[in-house]
């Protein structure tokens, strides 16, 4: 961005020229003068100038051309937010989403651990005929099933750790050491939030900015209507020599100035077309704009809808979690007393890990509904 890239510089250049003739020439005069005939006559001519030009006026394009520019790096500047946004966000969901298949390993660690104790007690009691052959083979299948859970898991947290890898650059096999805590954006009010989204949202800036550029170019096409003045100036030398004529040498060294003015008048509608599809440009980036304005608003109705549904879903779950911990501590207790068989105790053991999973689930997707409003408020980076 800068004035003389708007064109309210002038414009300085240096030329010079240099020629060279060798003809045989006859020439013939009014007034009674003499023929001359020569063979071989050499003509040269050698020059030099410098120059200067300079608008004066030219309807205001200059003014608006400036604008153009300046708001041109305005969105440069939001598009570029807009790209580190994406950026921050995808490193961000890469980052729970390894914490989160992290945790998923140690979960299907324990349920792999529950039946391997659940195989060991069916072949213990299958052995001393306190249990059926099926129940041996159902602990088998079990166990199996786990285990190959607890290799998917694990997979899984590993590819995880290549996609977070490569969202901040590094090679995907790098060491990558994974914190337990995630820190959770804290939110304002409904009210502050809508205003936020509808003052700083990344995408109805950049709407508001197509929107300038062109009402700019429409002002930019209508002052091409208005005349334009423009002025030069020269000073130079020039020097020919004539090998056959009446002058036969020529030297000349001065200053040359003008002035330029000019008028449209008709250049087969060309101009009244641009100004036609520069007012609809106007008009169809002003329903994008609003339209950006809209979708902004319920992205953020929605996420706060979905923010308010995992609230409710986290009491639950914690209550059932807490729920699920007491029965498999009875379970504990009556197993040990001999009330309860090693499957019932398993089946208060898978219940209690499924707790904890729905638990973990519900708490990560509402970090990440939470990044995301952070997002729509411009507020990410």
């Amino acid at each position: 961005v800068s004035l003389g890239q708007a064109g309210f510089f002038p414009s300085v250049s240096i030329g010079g020229n240099a020629a060279y003739s060798n003809n045989n020439t006859n020439l013939e005069f009014a007034g009674g003068l003499p023929p001359v005939e020569r063979n071989g006559a050499v003509n040269t001519a050698l020059g030099g100038n410098i120059g200067i030009n300079y608008t004066l006026f030219n309807g205001l394009g200059r003014v608006y051309s400036y604008r153009r520019l300046q708001t041109q790096q305005s969105l440069s500047v939001v598009q570029a937010k807009l790209v580190s946004e994406n950026a921050a966000l995808e490193a961000i969901n890469r980052f729970i989403n390894a914490q989160q298949a992290k945790a998923n390993v140690k979960l299907a660690k324990a349920n792999h651990k529950i039946s391997r104790e659940r195989l060991n007690y069916s072949r213990k009691a299958f052995a001393n005929g306190a249990s059926s052959k099926l129940d041996l083979l159902t602990a088998e299948i079990d166990a199996i099933n786990d285990s190959l859970l607890m290799i998917q898991a694990e997979s899984a947290y590993n590819k995880e750790i290549f996609a977070l890898n490569v969202s901040l650059g590094n090679q995907p096999e790098s060491a990558c050491l994974i914190s337990a805590n995630v820190p959770v954006p804290v939110l304002e009010t409904s009210d502050d939030l809508l205003k936020k989204v509808t003052d700083n949202n990344t995408a109805i800036i950049i709407a508001g900015l197509s929107k300038k550029l062109t009402e700019n170019q429409l002002k930019l096409s209508k002052s091409q209507q208005l005349p334009s003045l423009s002025m030069n100036a020269g000073y130079g030398f020039q020097s020919s020599q004539n090998g056959a004529g009446i002058i036969l040498a020529q030297n000349t060294l001065g200053v040359n100035t003008g002035l330029n003015l000019s008028m449209p008048i008709f250049n087969g509608n060309q101009l009244s077309n641009a100004i036609k599809n520069a007012t609809l440009d106007v008009e169809k980036i002003s329903f994008e704009k609003e339209k950006a304005s809209l979708q902004a608003k319920q992205l953020l109705l929605e996420a706060l809808q979905d923010q308010t549904v995992l609230e409710v879903q986290i009491i639950n779950l914690k209550k059932s979690l807490q729920l699920a911990e007491q029965a498999l501590s009875r379970a504990k207790v009556a197993y040990q007393s001999g009330q309860l068989r090693f499957v019932e105790l398993r089946a208060a053991q898978t219940n209690k890990l499924q707790a904890e999973t729905g638990l973990l689930n519900a708490q990560m997707n509402l970090i990440r509904i939470r990044y995301s409003i952070k997002r729509l408020m411009g507020e990410l980076i």
